[in-house]
């Protein structure tokens, strides 16, 4: 690659676990057999962080809610005959997950995680720019598909053929879910010619949330950030001009008749998760729902009979916040928030990030997923980060 693009996108300074990580999301839509690549992943960065010799980094509130999920699901064998046999894979998972977020962090370089960020964005958004050319040609689009390796999840519900561009990832959602951390790191280091190509990127995708969530988090940064006035106006203008450029282009045409046709009562991702909450009794909204899964509360419950849920195949999909309060109840729903409350009060400069992240929390669905392992690594190495840096500023 041209020293000079090294250069001017800052991905001369790689790391191999900094790499692997920036790449998780990807690799995440893969599988061999049985075994998810997500998990393999997540093992890699393990066993190396482990070779490292680093030692664990425990984040009390994350702590606290893994010890609250692990006794609340356990006693679900007790309560509840016949769990299915995916209510244990469900524990392990989360096991893997909590415990790789405290293993790998201390593992993980900053700098070198910011290049590899950025390396891995500017993959993506080839990808997504290549279908976004094929698909105004009249092609309909898949998943690109690493060389090497095999095929990925197809039959996931998260897999999408299609008119909307997504790149190597299932669904333009999920390469949302990705290019975020990206965008929040060109904002915190000053990066503006990132930030526009990010935030373009996200309107070429099409996907109604990185849209909305992109603007959040340029409006979040410019009203609570310490940056010259000239930087916030121009950044302001940029945001201007690609909403401007949404609402009268013919380039963002699809992006715009998505948002047009969405209903707020209709939108799976929208209506399911309040509808499933005014149909539940008050003390499963306090203790959670007796089930392992949505799907199979909505099955064995007399409550949701009447309920105005919408289905596909065997799963129905419910946005993290009512997913954790319907699961987890009240206790659980204080405990997630309570991740990052503490977070946004120590270090206002990750506010942008965290407001992006509320978004989402009412639109996907990450609850202790690949998603959300992935957010909160880079957040507590963030955060580290940040703590050190002011360490040094003062003395």
């Amino acid at each position: 690659m041209n020293q000079a693009v090294i250069d001017k996108f800052n991905i001369r300074n790689l790391g191999f676990i900094e790499l692997l990580f920036a790449f998780f999301l990807i690799l995440s839509g893969y599988k061999y057999g049985a075994l998810r690549f997500d998990m393999l992943v997540l093992l890699i960065m393990d066993f190396i962080s482990i070779k490292r010799q680093h030692k664990p980094f425990l984040y009390r509130p994350l702590f606290l809610m893994f010890l609250f999920l692990i006794f609340h699901e356990i006693l679900l064998f007790g309560y509840v005959k016949n769990l299915p046999s995916s209510h244990l894979n469900l524990i392990i998972g989360l096991i893997i997950y909590v415990f790789s977020i405290m293993i790998i962090v201390p593992a993980i370089d900053y700098k070198k995680l910011v290049s590899s960020l950025y390396f891995v964005a500017l993959i993506s958004i080839l990808g997504i720019a290549y279908h976004f050319v094929m698909i105004q040609s009249g092609a309909s689009v898949t998943p690109i598909k690493l060389p090497f390796f095999p095929e990925m999840i197809s039959d996931s519900r998260l897999y999408e053929e299609g008119l909307r561009p997504k790149g190597f990832y299932f669904e333009p959602a999920a390469f949302i879910t990705f290019i975020i951390i990206p965008l929040f790191v060109s904002l915190y280091e000053r990066r503006y010619l990132w930030t526009t190509l990010i935030v373009f990127s996200m309107f070429l995708s099409t996907s109604t949330t990185g849209i909305a969530i992109s603007l959040v988090i340029v409006a979040t940064y410019v009203v609570t950030q310490k940056v010259k006035t000239r930087y916030k106006f121009a950044i302001a203008l940029m945001s201007l001009l690609m909403v401007y450029m949404l609402l009268t282009g013919d380039i963002f045409k699809a992006g715009l008749e998505k948002i047009e046709t969405t209903d707020v009562e209709t939108n799976i991702r929208l209506h399911n998760g309040p509808e499933l909450i005014n149909n539940m009794p008050f003390k499963h909204i306090v203790f959670g729902f007796p089930q392992s899964h949505i799907y199979d509360y909505y099955v064995h419950t007399p409550y949701l009979k009447g309920a105005n849920l919408f289905v596909r195949g065997e799963y129905v999909f419910v946005p993290t916040f009512w997913q954790v309060l319907a699961k987890e109840g009240l206790i659980g729903m204080f405990l997630f928030l309570s991740l990052y409350i503490k977070i946004a009060y120590w270090h206002r400069e990750i506010l942008p990030l965290l407001a992006g992240l509320g978004v989402m929390l009412f639109t996907t669905g990450t609850f202790f997923s690949s998603a959300f392992t992935y957010q909160f690594i880079f957040i507590l190495v963030f955060c580290i980060y940040s703590s050190k840096r002011k360490l040094r500023i003062a003395t």
